[in-house]
């Protein structure tokens, strides 16, 4: 590119090239020095063996894509290091390897999970319309979120810290966000994530699958949902007639609450419809007494797909001992 200098440090026209090498030392940064000083063009060496440094390829690749690693017309973001022998060229490889993509966009979902997906939906699907063929789901349902921890091991991690075998320092353990029918226990909408974390950002997704499958009237929730645009979404646009979820004070220094719902939550809470959340602290009891505690798959989608098939068994598990005690009940009328 064409520069200009002189030896008075004024600027004249003189072809001069990016990426030389300072003598000792490189610059880390894709800038042309100032035409004054020790580091300024006029002192570097010039090669054209450094105008070809690390590359990376002019395309996108939406997933892992096996392509040739040879020279692209993208140049780096850096400089070239220092060489002795200034022999920084590239050469292709003979071999294809698999290069995995950037982080400069968001990975789509594959096909194969979207099936998965789809396949987990028929199957709760299927299993909310024999309930309610058999009468265990009402017109206008109430319903409680709330979120539990699944241990990756089998020894748990509070009865570890108290024989002071691992520190208290928190680790990543799978989370489990469950909306589940007060009345018959069943388990209508589920979402895996990695914990710790907040509850509130898990609301839309968990309760967006669940109003699919059970008519909700009243949801409850306890403080860590308290968001308005969680009480917006589901009175605006899911038709659930009330959200009673606790008000969050959030360190609210000037006392000030934001948000029409919030505010009804903070003057008039239902303190006595609100009592029946604890609904859902006996679905995770039951659900860990019966299936476990702790999760055998060793990855994190692994995990995902265990406690999936966890919540279908659930659910499976509370319709057979319903329908035992129906068909052995002498006044059945069926």
């Amino acid at each position: 590119m064409p520069m200009y200098s002189n030896s008075n440090n004024l600027m004249s026209f003189a072809p001069q090239w990016k990426g030389f090498c300072y003598g000792q030392k490189t610059r880390h940064n894709d800038q042309i020095a100032e035409s004054l000083g020790k580091n300024s063009y006029e002192h570097r060496s010039k090669s054209s063996a450094c105008l070809l440094g690390e590359s990376f390829s002019a395309r996108l690749y939406s997933t892992t894509t096996a392509c040739n690693t040879g020279s692209a017309t993208v140049l780096s973001d850096r400089l070239s290091w220092n060489c002795a022998s200034a022999r920084r060229l590239w050469r292709p490889s003979e071999n294809l390897k698999v290069e995995q993509s950037s982080a400069l966009h968001n990975l789509a979902k594959s096909p194969a999970k979207a099936a998965k997906k789809r396949a987990y939906d028929k199957l709760l699907g299927a299993v909310f319309d024999k309930a309610a063929s058999r009468g265990l789901i009402e017109q206008n349902c109430e319903a409680s979120i709330d979120s539990t921890g699944l241990e990756s091991n089998y020894v748990s991690r509070h009865f570890l810290m108290r024989q002071g075998k691992r520190t208290s320092r928190y680790r990543r353990w799978t989370k489990l966000t469950v909306v589940g029918d007060n009345s018959s226990h069943l388990i209508a909408g589920a979402t895996v994530s990695l914990g710790p974390s907040n509850d509130s950002p898990y609301l839309p997704q968990t309760i967006a699958q669940a109003v699919e499958h059970l008519p909700i009237y009243r949801l409850l929730g306890d403080s860590g949902y308290d968001s308005e645009p969680n009480h917006q979404l589901c009175r605006q646009d899911l038709g659930i007639a009330s959200t009673v979820i606790a008000y969050n004070n959030r360190r609210n220094s000037s006392g000030v609450v934001k948000g029409r719902y919030r505010r009804q939550m903070k003057s008039r809470f239902p303190k006595r419809k609100y009592r029946q959340r604890w609904q859902v602290e006996s679905i995770f009891s039951r659900f860990k007494r019966r299936l476990g505690h702790f999760l055998r798959s060793r990855s994190d989608e692994g995990r995902g797909v265990e406690c999936l098939f966890r919540v279908l068994t659930y659910n499976l598990m509370i319709l057979y001992l319903r329908f035992t005690k129906s068909s052995l009940c002498p006044f059945n009328i069926e």
